[in-house]
């Protein structure tokens, strides 16, 4: 087995847990955004299992070892979906984006603090713009806020 099979197992399953939560949201219309990023990923696995398996990789399985970056990243993007039910999604999402961004530009300074905390809150307002006001979907709304 090479890192680029490995890949694509991992992407292929991850798409089809996300398909199957996407296929649980009970809007139908809230559907549409989810359904083509989980096709996206789906068709992405399917091409790369393709790839490892006509023997194409040019790296060894043994490259796939994370490191405390990845595994901290992981975390955070695993503990988003559970936070959609209390929070809501736009703060859920703003809370993930200052994580994510924190770990992928440390070490921080002050001059990166404010890029952290100003890029967050512009990808959540934008996603707002979107997501509500243009397309007028319906977004999970939390027990908290």
């Amino acid at each position: 087995m090479n890192a680029q099979l490995c890949t694509g197992i991992m992407l292929l399953t991850v798409g089809l847990v996300l398909g199957w939560q996407v296929f649980r949201i009970h809007i139908r219309d809230s559907r549409i955004f989810p359904s083509i990023a989980v096709g996206i990923m789906v068709l992405s696995g399917i091409g790369v299992i393709i790839q490892g398996a006509r023997g194409k990789s040019v790296l060894p399985l043994s490259s796939l070892a994370l490191h405390k970056k990845e595994l901290l990243l992981f975390g955070i993007l695993v503990c988003t979906s559970p936070l959609y039910a209390v929070l809501g999604f736009y703060t859920t999402m703003l809370l993930m984006l200052l994580g994510v961004t924190s770990v992928v530009e440390y070490p921080l300074n002050k001059g990166k603090i404010r890029f952290v905390i100003t890029y967050s809150i512009l990808v959540d307002l934008f996603c707002y713009l979107c997501f509500s006001v243009f397309l007028g979907l319906a977004t999970p709304s939390g027990v908290l806020i």
